[in-house]
């Protein structure tokens, strides 16, 4: 029966496969099939756990903030690996980690190694093709490979803290990136790296350090988000014809001209924030002549606000970390009192409820029913069964009218955080955390806005919808009164099927737009590699022959059936003039799998025929030409191999990936006549593949043109389709409600009495630990001020908030948890500490800094939870 119920379990998972996430190596024994994401970051490894090994199916892997030194080969043949972290971890093997690329089965989109101590950068890595975010901050490397130039997928990069010198041949071939952070590089050409930087379409961040003359080119840059650190800046070049930079932040910076730079960044950059920290300008009033929405002063000096006083579009001024004159900051008060000026200002505590963002509060949700009958309201996350009768006004007397329900529900941590309600237990001198399975307040009013209470001799029934199916909870409301919870009794969980429509419409709208990549077609030259076996010298020659694409046929633009793109490689072209000679090992053997490739192309390719002297197709009698023909040959490229004093010959064939040890053909006898043919063959190959990268760009630009227009098209098409679904659900509500709503876990209970309920279990810490409130900023490593600041610990595997006020010089946190910890500094700042990615160290926390007095709430929530 055992047997039977696992080849059940096994066929329905094939079918809708349960994603499954573990905290502990425990738990992997039994569920090695079903787990996608491990996070054993911070629990003091030494070695890699084995058990990783088995679990087939693993997505997410983060190992960070341990002690690991070596890792197993067989890593390399988890297949679905998407996400790797394995920064800080001092002492890890580059080694081995080469060794896991060379053979991997995977492809990451993810990769952190932040503070492994690195010394060089391995080349394998480049052959995770489809990477997207990669960080290699923290270490001690001064060169990236050559092989680097593969990540064309690559959106974000973090290569601060290291001693680079030169990459700007290499971002000229990240055309996807969208951040890139090169702070703290010594030895960096900086100037280089912003003109590479100056010709792409679009960056979000950029973040750049010890810069002193600015390219030219810099005017031409599209960015979001540019910070500048230790930096003395000559000339700022933008012009009107510049897009604008929303965000410019200056550290340790000083100018040439500062009322220049003022009039640029007042009249062709535009920001609506701007901060300068750890410099002085206290001599430099200029910069407080901008015309700017935001303003951050950070550690500037003994400044005077006088200047601005007369900045018209200022809403926002912070100078909490700054030293303004006393006498100024009255006069700008009064002058500008519709300014928010942020100072010093320490958050108030209170006993049970104490929000510690008024303007975050949680938002309550209204609905409007009548008391004379029976009624069923769902609003957020609950459904509401509310019998006639059921409330009462303050003298007793049943009410009948019309009742406004307010109803706010925290079902998130952070909801929890927000709201600032604690769930902090303390018990025997033991610090406890209310894992919560969800939570509501509900209060009523009458028409003319008074409160009403619930017959005590009615009740409402509850249902609410749960990510947690633990049956070992209790129901809780809070006495607001004292600031306790008092069990109230128990629920009852019923798990349910759930069709989330909102994840359909996403996954219809990314079909759609999947479609419309399908059909865009791109053509280029085909080619078929050709050998030669010299028996004396017992090696072989290598050469292309190309076939060339028919461009007279194709044009660059947009029908209704596709969009054809026309994408030569000049390079490759170069590479058919000339004539390589294999300089490996296992020449027979090579040269057997070269020369049957190359009678499987011209076989596929019989129908194409190329004459050499007029460079132009030709097809044979009686055949037509297929521009969506076979192109079994892709990507060829020549990288220098200065180790080997060679090169290396890659491309691509039906998806396998050939890297071959080569050298030029010559009949140059003397060395120094030899290794000048060999350069001006090599340039006269880098200058067919800028060639290249110039077409492609061209290229990429008209296809960006044509997709914008097809999404249009598409979202329009999206927007009707989910309007006819909201009608027939409308349409059909009396049918759809019960549905429409149901959600996975269903927790139902009975209420008597309106306020604040949670549904809840009390659980002790694993690993207790007690912190100083000893806080240091994590990036200036200047010391911070703990002392009477609100500290609040999100516990993400319990659903829990730990809330500690500012009255003890400790607090206390789960080390064996996923953690989160937010220190209020003051009203608008706060400083971040996760423990799944930062150390304490020397019994100090380093935290990052954010300044939420500028920010939504959904920025905030993603910064606390997904930093």
């Amino acid at each position: 029966m055992k047997i039977y119920f696992s080849l059940l379990l096994m066929l329905f998972s094939g079918l809708t496969f349960a994603k499954l996430k573990i905290t502990s190596l425990s738990d992997i024994q039994n569920n090695e099939h079903l787990i996608t994401e491990i996070d054993l970051s911070g629990r003091g490894l030494t070695t890699f756990p084995k058990e990783i090994l088995e679990c087939s199916q693993l997505e997410k892997l983060n190992l960070s903030n341990n002690g690991i030194f070596n890792i197993p080969a067989e890593l390399s043949e988890l297949r679905y690996l998407k996400e790797l972290d394995l920064s800080f971890n001092q002492g890890l093997s580059m080694f081995d980690l080469e060794n896991v690329f060379e053979t991997a089965q995977f492809q990451l989109k993810v990769l952190r190694l932040k503070e492994c101590d690195f010394i060089r950068v391995g080349k394998n890595i480049a052959k995770q093709k489809e990477l997207e975010e990669l960080d290699l901050s923290g270490n001690w490397f001064s060169v990236l490979p050559y092989s680097f130039m593969n990540f064309s997928q690559l959106k974000k990069i973090d290569l601060s803290g290291n001693n680079l010198t030169d990459i700007s041949w290499l971002i000229s071939y990240w055309w996807e990136l969208k951040e890139i952070n090169l702070s703290e590089n010594p030895r960096l050409d900086s100037e280089k790296a912003l003109l590479a930087l100056s010709y792409f379409d679009q960056l979000n961040k950029v973040v750049v350090s010890r810069i002193n003359v600015i390219p030219p080119q810099f005017q031409y840059m599209n960015i979001d988000q540019l910070i500048i650190r230790d930096s003395y800046i000559e000339k700022f070049p933008r012009t009107q014809l510049s897009t604008p930079i929303r965000q410019v932040e200056f550290e340790n910076c000083t100018f040439k001209n500062p009322a220049r730079l003022v009039q640029i960044l007042n009249e062709n950059i535009q920001p609506s924030f701007i901060r300068f920290s750890d410099m002085d300008m206290s001599e430099s009033p200029d910069f407080l002549g901008l015309e700017v929405d935001s303003v951050s002063l950070a550690n500037v000096g003994n400044i005077d606000l006088k200047y601005l006083v007369e900045a018209k579009d200022l809403k926002w001024l912070d100078v909490r970390r700054a030293s303004p004159v006393k006498s100024s900051v009255a006069a700008f008060k009064t002058s500008r009192s519709e300014v928010e000026f942020l100072e010093k200002e320490i958050i108030a505590s209170n006993v049970g409820i104490s929000p510690p963002i008024q303007k975050m509060l949680p938002k309550p949700q209204e609905v409007l029913v009548n008391a004379s009958k029976e009624s069923v309201v769902s609003v957020g996350n609950s459904t509401f069964s509310i019998p006639q009768g059921a409330f009462v006004r303050e003298d007793g007397s049943i009410y009948d009218g019309d009742v406004n329900l307010e109803y706010t529900e925290y079902m998130t941590p952070v909801d929890i955080l927000l709201s600032g309600i604690s769930m902090t237990v303390e018990d025997d001198d033991e610090t406890k955390m209310m894992s919560s399975g969800g939570m509501f307040s509900l209060n009523a009013t009458d028409d003319k806005g008074n409160e009403l209470s619930m017959n005590p001799d009615k009740s409402i029934t509850v249902s609410m919808t749960s990510q947690n199916s633990s049956s070992d909870m209790q129901l809780w409301r809070m006495d607001e009164a004292s600031g306790q919870w008092q069990s109230v009794g128990r629920d009852t969980v019923t798990e349910r099927f759930k069709v989330d429509q909102a994840k359909l419409d996403s996954v219809m709208n990314q079909d759609w737009k999947a479609l419309a990549q399908r059909q865009t077609n791109f053509y280029a030259n085909r080619y078929i590699p050709k050998v030669k076996w010299n028996r004396k010298k017992e090696s072989f020659e290598l050469s292309f022959q190309r076939y060339t694409t028919d461009f007279s046929r194709l044009t660059t633009s947009k029908n209704q059936k596709a969009i054809n793109m026309i994408n030569p490689d000049y390079s490759t072209d170069y590479l058919c003039n000339q004539t390589l000679i294999y300089a490996g090992k296992d020449r027979k053997k090579v040269f057997k799998k070269l020369k049957k490739m190359s009678k499987y192309c011209a076989d596929k390719y019989k129908s194409l025929r190329v004459d050499p002297r007029l460079f132009q197709m030709k097809v044979k009698s009686g055949d037509v030409y297929d521009p969506h023909g076979p192109n079994f040959i892709s990507k060829v490229r020549l990288i220098p191999d200065y180790e080997n004093d060679n090169f290396k010959l890659t491309f691509g064939f039906k998806g396998e990936k050939m890297a071959l040890p080569v050298v030029l053909k010559s009949d140059e006898i003397n060395p120094t006549r030899a290794m000048k043919e060999n350069e001006r063959f090599y340039k006269g190959y880098t200058r067919g593949l800028k060639q290249t990268i110039r077409l492609r760009r061209k290229n990429k630009s008209k296809l960006q043109d044509m997709l914008v227009k097809q999404e249009k098209m598409l979202k329009v098409t999206a927007q009707d389709a989910e309007i006819n679904r909201q009608r027939i659900m409308w349409e059909n509500r009396v049918f759809m409600d019960e549905q429409a709503n149901a959600g996975s876990i269903v927790r139902s209970f009975t209420i008597n009495s309106f306020g604040l309920f949670n549904c809840d279990a009390i659980r002790r810490m694993l690993r207790p630990f007690k912190m100083n409130r000893d806080f240091v900023n994590a990036e200036t490593k200047e010391p911070l001020d703990g002392k009477g600041t609100k500290v609040v610990v999100i516990d993400e595997d319990k659903n829990g908030v730990l809330s500690y006020e500012g009255g003890e010089d400790k607090f206390t946190f789960d080390k064996a948890a996923k953690s989160t910890i937010v220190v209020f500094l003051s009203a608008t700042m706060v400083g971040i500490y996760k423990s799944v990615r930062d150390k304490i160290r020397d019994d100090r926390m380093e935290l990052k800094l954010l300044d939420i007095s500028a920010i939504k709430n959904q920025d905030f929530v993603s910064a606390v939870m997904d930093e």
